[in-house]
């Protein structure tokens, strides 16, 4: 069957967001996002949530490694996808940050300033 024009779907037109991260960010929501993957899911939604999660973890896990292969100290660029980044913004604010200082506190809440202005 075929769409009718009025939804017609653009395959070229990716969801992808792009955000620079620095380093000890990156390895800050590294461990947030690896402490929220590791939840027991029973419903449908729990689980689509995690599988989301576990997808996030491996790609922040990537970047980590990369990173730490060639350490250089300047931001990162972090390709997400919109639910991921979604996702990845849902986590932050829901983290529990009463175990970090107020540095990384901060840290934190610049990178879901800038989230939030992507989405």
């Amino acid at each position: 069957t075929r769409f009718p024009e009025t939804f017609s779907y653009s395959k070229t037109k990716k969801m992808k967001t792009k955000i620079k991260i620095a380093p000890e960010t990156l390895f800050l929501v590294h461990r947030i996002v690896r402490n929220a993957s590791q939840c027991i899911a029973r419903t449908r939604e729990e689980k689509v949530q995690k599988s989301i999660l576990e997808e996030l973890f491996k790609t922040l896990t990537s970047r980590c490694f990369t990173y730490t292969n060639n350490p250089n100290g300047r931001e990162l660029s972090l390709t997400l996808k919109f639910y991921q980044m979604d996702t990845l913004f849902n986590c932050l604010i829901i983290a529990n940050t009463s175990e970090i200082g107020f540095y990384e506190q901060n840290k934190l809440d610049m990178l879901k300033n800038k989230i939030h202005q992507l989405l």
